[in-house]
């Protein structure tokens, strides 16, 4: 589970480790798990 720093109603910043991808991208193909997906 990723910490939530903070969120309103229009934003989530989250401490994520190193290397997990936001959301999907051309930057890694191969990858399967995202911020985005754990939260």
């Amino acid at each position: 589970m990723l910490e939530i720093i903070f969120q309103d109603e229009n934003y989530v910043a989250i401490n994520k480790p190193s290397g997990l991808l936001v959301h999907r991208s051309l930057l890694d193909k191969r990858e399967t798990q995202f911020a985005v997906q754990m939260l």
